[in-house]
């Protein structure tokens, strides 16, 4: 067969239908000038769209047996938490004073409440995509495909869904133009043929509907991309979303391991909503709808029951997944006398043994089969594709077992290569290659190499004598053995390893104690021994009888805790994958015996964390809020409970009681905000806080309650009320401006909010009120006309440089690359005497100017002409927002670390170094002098720090040789900060 130009091979759908990847032909050049009819874009769509549906079923029929549930798992949309102040609290841990949380889930959507909420709503703030992250099989391309489907029957608007393993080494403006736009109009319009003259106008026509609005794009699986770097597949992806693309809405999928490898994710724009687990009662829902569809309720009701049995935990665990749910469905109801698996590899191992059977194929050489899919796995796994398997690799470990694996379905025909048409093939779920993948590897040693003990391992193997060379230093450059334990693509297959049962206990607790104890050999930096420990805590969750699992997990309780550690937010991610039942044990303990407030509040937090609704964590909690004598610790409960006791009644009656009796106006606050948050609306807390405003004699507690409501009372008609007559009836300015505020924050688009504001803008004789309300219809009158007028009317006519001000700010939710406001930012930067006018200006440009030439280059000439080191500092940092990849931004950036005698203006330029280009030399190059040449250890503290993130995602064995050659200079500095901080 020819590879390269021949069909791939057939395969069938249970109907007899051949199906295939391959694209249309484009007809031959025309003669005639010719003009294309007029093209029904909806209709392209569309078309595109169901004919990758269809695919994606028959090639997931394998899982489906006729019964698809349509139970989603909900989404949390995922912020970082504002900075918790502990005030004058003498017994807290002074150093924690100001410790700021990395991330928080706001809010959780329900299926429909995300499709109604956040896809069909046009977005207010300055993130107009959104990312949906979670782990293998947690419904992602699912969720994709149900949003792909809620556009194109509830909206007017264009969705357009790509797999992101299709673009191989093509952009995505490439993938569009000459592959996908191609097969859609042969789909859609099969009448008209595409010469090569043609071909250009559909192509901008096609760019033209983009530039138009309306145009979705659903990006599947950004880890399926194939880079070497998780960090390199999202750089790649937001540096390929401009010019025309610009102006779609975009959603991608990813998985975990990819987007969180790095602290400083490189894509801009996005809203990230984190796959939730199934609650018991989508559980419980699922089974019901896969039986009932099945035919066999009964047999639904006995998993059900089944599920609840006492030591039944891990399992339930596993299947709040739904890919791992409906695999236990089919496997309990094809046996009868089915064992509920222990861990994920048991799960897929049984669902393995059970597949022939409903598949009714008698396949005899099924170890062999086996055997070759596993080798398979590991080679697509290992190479940049992952799971993309080119035609030629899987024949050439063996046609036939090729042949059979296609006949049963475990592989799929999905695309051709772009360059050569070879046929490209995948698992039918990626899951899946992982497992067989860990099946095939019979020792630790393929992980993590036996013979390690400070350095890397040579490959004698593969590196002859001959091969060896010296680098300018003198070090040899050798081909080592690989450490897959630090590569993110394999963690998942080493968790199946470890949970295989037929693997010998002793290897298990050999490879996990080695993990334990893993030594780099790089002075006594433990960077790479962390992430090793790390992965050994993931490990005891697929390995539970690992002798010492019990200290591994205090280990990283402890960490997670420790305000000096250098790792600690790793640690608490940790403590989120490790054996649940152990991590919860442990905090309950901690909880109850700890004297230390600050420690239970913590610990109950964490154990809300991966245990929602947790009712040792919110009696915890509860009995801090009532029994505490620090109001600080309160206001932490209090958050907590926010987060983790949704629905709860405790949990409401202790936050309403508190609200009730606190004297703490900013604790009640706190509560209030709560309970906004675990009980959407509540009306006890608004009914609360209205009754503060309206009766209260004291103007703070009323500017507190206003504030609140700004927080739980959206789109609220009694909360609305309640602001306005504030506003029209108040004495106290304060007061006024607040409510003014919070206007902004609740009444998006309300007619009577926007007519208020504007009444305020026209007849406050207070200046101060009337910027807020600037601002204000800045945050709720997004693309609506009145709004934007008044706010123009404000820039043209007012002659108080201050309220001005306030306007030009309100510019920045008019839109990225909006022309007439970036020209009003521009012309206030030039014309303005005001620096702090051109301060904010700068600002602003950096919120909605990316990739602007014009904007760029105002902002460049602010750098080298302003006398301000605040307004260049500013404006430095607005060229790290929008300036990636300009070599005029780089070069102004460079110049300013050398000249600027501001050391919070270099550290500012070097910080937008890292974000416009993290590894262009000239950055580096400037890094490295600051670090050398800066008498600030702060400033060179920081740099060191964001080379540190340049060399974050580095092979263990290239960073061993850098560190041991003069190059590695730069990583010892870089480390000996970081361990001197962590030893405190």
């Amino acid at each position: 067969m020819n590879v390269s130009g021949g069909k791939g091979y057939e395969q069938k759908d249970n109907k007899g239908n051949i199906y295939n990847a391959d694209t249309i032909n484009i007809g031959k050049d025309s003669l005639e000038s010719e003009k294309i009819p007029p093209i029904d874009w909806r209709k392209v769509c569309d078309a595109m769209l169901e004919h990758q549906q269809e695919s994606q079923r028959l090639r997931r029929k394998v899982t489906e047996m006729g019964c698809e549930v349509n139970v989603h798992v909900p989404l949390g949309l995922v912020e970082r938490k504002q900075q918790s102040r502990r005030g004058r609290d003498e017994t807290c841990h002074l150093n924690e004073v100001y410790e700021v949380e990395k991330e928080a889930i706001a809010q959780i959507y329900q299926h429909d409440e995300f499709l109604q909420q956040v896809i069909e709503q046009t977005p207010t703030g300055k993130n107009k995509h959104v990312a949906i992250i979670g782990e293998p099989g947690a419904g992602k391309t699912t969720l994709l495909g149900a949003i792909a489907s809620f556009i194109k029957s509830q909206t007017e608007n264009f969705p357009i869904f790509i797999s992101l393993a299709s673009l191989e080494k093509r952009t995505l403006e490439e993938y569009l133009l000459k592959t996908w736009l191609p097969e859609a109009m042969r789909l859609s319009h099969p009448e008209v043929v595409v010469t090569s003259q043609i071909e250009p106008q559909i192509q901008q026509e096609f760019i033209k509907r983009f530039q138009q609005g309306g145009v979705w794009l659903l990006l599947d699986a950004v880890d399926e991309m194939g880079f070497d770097s998780p960090v390199r597949a999202l750089d790649t992806i937001q540096k390929q979303l401009t010019s025309w693309l610009t102006q779609a809405r975009v959603v991608l999928t990813c998985r975990l391991n990819v987007w969180d490898a790095s602290v400083n994710n490189p894509l801009s724009g996005f809203d990230t909503y984190r796959t939730q687990d199934f609650q018991p009662e989508q559980i419980d829902e699922f089974i019901h709808k896969w039986f009932a569809d099945a035919k066999n309720p009964q047999r639904g009701e006995q998993l059900q029951t089944k599920l609840k049995e006492t030591g039944r935990e891990r399992i339930c665990e596993l299947v709040k997944n739904p890919l791992r749910l409906a695999l236990l469905c089919q496997i309990f109801y094809l046996d009868k006398q089915a064992e509920l698996p222990k861990t994920k590899a048991g799960l897929y191992d049984r669902f393995r043994r059970y597949f022939y059977e409903w598949k009714h194929n008698d396949v005899k050489n099924l170890k062999e089969l086996h055997w070759y899919l596993g080798k398979l796995a590991q080679e697509g796994i290992d190479s940049p594709a992952i799971f993309r398997l080119r035609e030629s690799l899987a024949k050439e470990m063996d046609e036939k077992l090729f042949k059979l694996a296609c006949d049963l379905g475990w592989l799929n025909l999905v695309d051709r290569d772009s360059q050569t048409d070879e046929a490209v093939y995948a698992f039918f779920y990626p899951t899946f290659q992982e497992y067989f993948a860990a099946c095939a590897i019979q020792d630790w040693d393929f992980f993590l190499p036996r013979e390690h003990k400070n350095k890397p391992v040579c490959d004698s193997v593969s590196v002859a004598p001959a091969q060896e060379r010296r680098s300018h230093s003198g070090v040899k450059n050798l081909r080592y053995k690989p450490y897959r334990i630090f590569e993110p693509q394999w963690k998942e297959v080493i968790l199946l390893w470890l949970g295989r049962e037929d693997v010998e206990s002793q290897q298990k607790e050999q490879f996990i104690q080695r993990l334990r104890k893993f030594k780099d050999g790089c002075a006594n930096n433990k960077v790479y021994a962390y992430r090793a420990y790390f992965l050994a805590a993931a490990g005891i969750a697929e390995f539970k009888d690992y002798p010492q699992a019990d200290a591994i997990v205090a280990q990283i309780i402890e960490w997670s805790f420790d305000f000096y550690f250098a790792k600690k937010e790793e640690a608490k991610t940790a403590i989120q994958q490790t054996d649940r039942t152990k991590a919860i044990k442990a905090l309950v303990e901690l909880i109850e015996k700890s004297q230390d407030e600050y420690i239970r509040w913590r610990a109950a937090d964490s154990l809300g964390e991966i245990d929602k609704g947790n009712p040792t964590a919110i009696k915890a909690l509860v009995e801090l809020i009532e029994k505490s004598q620090h109001e600080e610790s309160c206001r932490e409960a209090a958050e907590s409970l926010g987060q983790i006791g949704k629905d709860n009644p405790t949990a409401i009656k202790a936050l309403v009681k508190f609200i009730e009796n606190s004297q703490d106006e900013y604790a009640r606050r706190q509560a209030a905000e709560s309970l906004g948050k675990i009980d959407k609306d509540n009306p006890t807390a608004i009914k609360a806080l209205v009754e503060l405003i309206e009766k209260s004699q004291d103007e703070y507690a009323r500017r507190q309650a206003v504030e609140s409501l700004g927080k739980i009372g959206k789109d609220n008609s009694t909360s609305i009320k309640a602001l306005v007559e504030l506003i029209e009836n108040s004495q106290d300015e304060f007061t006024r401006r607040q409510a003014t505020y919070s206007l902004g924050e609740i009444g998006n688009n309300n007619p009577t909010a926007i007519k208020a504001l504007i009444e305020l803008i026209q007849n406050s004789q207070s200046e101060s009120i009337r910027r807020q309300a600037a601002y204000s219809l800045e945050e709720i009158g997004k693309d609506n006309p009145t709004a934007t007028n008044a706010l123009v009317d404000l820039i043209q006519n007012f002659q108080s440089e201050s309220i001005r001000r306030q306007a030009v700010s309100s510019l920045e939710e008019t839109g990225e690359n909006n022309a007439t406001a970036i020209k009003a930012l521009v012309e206030s930067i030039q014309n303005s005497q005001s620096e702090f006018t051109r301060w904010q200006a700068a600002y602003n440009l950096g919120q909605i100017g990316k990739d602007n030439p014009t904007a760029i280059k105002a902002l460049v000439e602010l750098i080298q002409n302003s006398q301000s080191e605040s307004t260049r500092r500013q404006a430095a940092e607005s060229l790290g927002q929008i300036g990636k990849n300009n070599p005029t931004t780089i070069k102004a950036l460079v110049e300013l670390i050398q000249n600027s005698q501001s050391e919070s203006t270099r550290r500012q330029a070097a910080e937008s170094l890292r974000k416009i280009d993290k590894d262009n030399p000239t950055a580096i190059k400037a890094l490295v002098e600051l670090i050398q040449n800066s008498q600030s250890e702060y400033t060179r503290k920081q740099a060191t720090e964001i080379l540190w993130g340049c060399a974050e995602n580095m092979p263990y064995p290239k960073f061993y040789q850098l560190w041991h050659e003069g190059r590695g200079g730069v990583f010892k500095q870089l480390l000996n900060f970081i361990n001197a901080c962590s030893s405190g």
